[in-house]
């Protein structure tokens, strides 16, 4: 639990910071992504180009601070779990923006825990009708 909650405070830093080599490097490749009844497999190119268009959006929309907290954890098999996670944007003022709830796959490989897969329908409702990329993978 606590190497996973880590893991996730790494992730929501590294959206608070805008720093796309810090949210790559906690991926494994190709990243999977489904949603809305959609599939995407990105490589490390398309990741990071989606990547830097939601940083973008969030920019946009005045978000200051990105919190992650880890709402369950499920083991699947050795070395891989089902994370549900709660998010939250925050602005510059300390209000919530949006919130929701996210699901990864993360993996253990030989570079440390990775995610591997995300499940961002709450996120994507959260902004819907924003104007986001998000989701245009």
């Amino acid at each position: 639990m606590d190497e996973i909650a880590a893991f996730f405070d790494d992730y929501a830093d590294a959206f608070s910071r805008g720093d796309v080599d810090a949210i790559c490097a906690l991926w494994a490749w190709p990243a999977f992504f489904v949603a809305r009844g959609r599939r995407a497999a990105l490589d490390a190119t398309a990741f990071r180009a989606n990547t830097a268009a939601i940083l973008a959006a969030y920019r946009g929309f005045g978000v200051a601070r990105a919190e992650k907290r880890v709402v369950e954890i499920r083991p699947l098999f050795e070395g891989l779990r089902l994370v549900r996670t709660a998010d939250r944007m925050i602005d510059a003022g300390g209000a919530a923006l949006a919130a929701w709830e996210h699901l990864y796959l993360l993996s253990r490989t030989r570079e440390g825990l990775r995610a591997v897969a995300a499940f961002p329908d709450g996120e994507l409702d959260a902004w819907q009708g924003r104007g986001t990329p998000l989701g245009s993978w």
